[in-house]
């Protein structure tokens, strides 16, 4: 049996809990039984909906090495034979993975490089690895066993073996497809069309998509410019937004697991940043992927957008541009993160 401890609430973003349901369904293609370890109800709203197994411990999900914690996870662990548990929280020391050692193989996702850890693999799919040095953290063997780097994002199934040579870069009448995350504290994307609108930037015979996030506040504004402008387009609860991103001739979002989604798909990208680490994550992308980053929302809004704009429009008249993005970003991630890492976890 296969183990993955993480969490989701209001405080824990929802990619943790998405990516390891991502591979635990590609775990059970392989013939693999898994069950989440979760601390509270809060985290069980996306199994119950995939039907995928849990157990709640009723513990803290802002500190897992303490002894109630960690007396739960050993009666559940010492009940199986040769248990593998993947961890994917933030909130774990390198003593409590440790600890667990002894009773499982661990894959523990290294999202912040923060101490050297005791485990059997290590996994950090960051565009930015190369910013951590994890060879003088453990020297030249292969122990943990590393895999790093964006070949190993884990992305929802729908974004395997997508063929990008179907793409159409001839167009000059773009669909342009937005999106800002589960909620938009900034109100960025409302706040981009209001610039565009004012500053004639917009552009009527464009196709304009808006994805809108589950916890975003502002609805009701984006709803209303629906209304009023027949060419925007608004996407709630989407289930398959790599089919939306396949029709779709330019992505402007926020630099973060959206891009490496682009970059599966084949689609060129206008990215901004909004928090810290996405400035790394955007002018990494720049580097490797080819697209293109618009700069930090927090320092210079209106900049940020006229970029935006601009950078749209120069997509619009450079369809090798637009094909060269397309083929540079698809190889740098081709969506098959999880068969990877699933490779692995076999050979435990």
């Amino acid at each position: 049996m296969i183990f993955i401890r993480t969490d989701f609430n209001e405080s824990i973003d929802a990619s943790h809990m998405i990516r390891c349901m991502t591979l635990a369904r590609e775990l059970a293609s392989s013939g693999l039984d898994s069950a989440f370890l979760i601390s509270d109800q809060n985290s069980a709203v996306f199994l119950e909906e995939e039907g995928l197994l849990y157990t709640v411990l009723d513990t803290y999900w802002d500190n897992l090495d303490n002894s109630e914690e960690l007396e739960k996870m050993t009666d559940i662990l010492s009940d199986e034979e040769n248990p593998v548990l993947i961890v994917d929280s933030e909130y774990v020391t390198a003593e409590y993975l440790k600890k667990l050692g002894r009773l499982a193989k661990v894959v523990y996702f290294d999202d912040l490089f923060k101490e050297k850890y005791d485990v059997d693999i290590l996994i950090n799919h960051s565009i930015c690895v190369d910013l951590f040095d994890y060879k003088a953290r453990y020297g030249e063997t292969n122990i943990p066993k590393r895999l790093l780097g964006p070949q190993y994002a884990l992305l929802r199934k729908q974004f395997e073996d997508i063929n990008i040579d179907r793409r159409d870069n001839t167009n000059t009448d773009l669909d342009i497809l937005f999106i800002c995350g589960d909620g938009d504290p900034l109100n960025l994307l409302y706040g981009i069309f209001e610039f565009g609108i004012e500053n004639s930037m917009f552009k009527e015979t464009d196709e304009y998509h808006i994805v809108i996030g589950a916890y975003n506040p502002h609805e009701k504004e984006l709803l209303e410019l629906s209304q009023k402008y027949f060419n925007i387009n608004l996407y709630r609860d989407i289930s398959n937004l790599s089919d939306v991103m396949e029709e779709c001739d330019v992505v402007v979002a926020p630099a973060g697991i959206t891009l490496y989604e682009c970059c599966a798909v084949g689609v060129p990208a206008i990215s901004y940043s909004m928090t810290d680490d996405q400035v790394n994550n955007g002018k990494y992308f720049m580097r490797d992927a080819g697209f293109i980053y618009a700069g930090d929302v927090r320092t210079d809004r209106e900049s940020v957008f006229y970029t935006i704009y601009n950078m749209i429009d120069d997509l619009r008249n450079d369809a090798d541009m637009q094909r060269s993005i397309s083929l540079k970003a698809h190889k740098l991630v081709d969506g098959n993160g999880a068969i990877r890492i699933t490779r692995e976890i076999l050979k435990l």
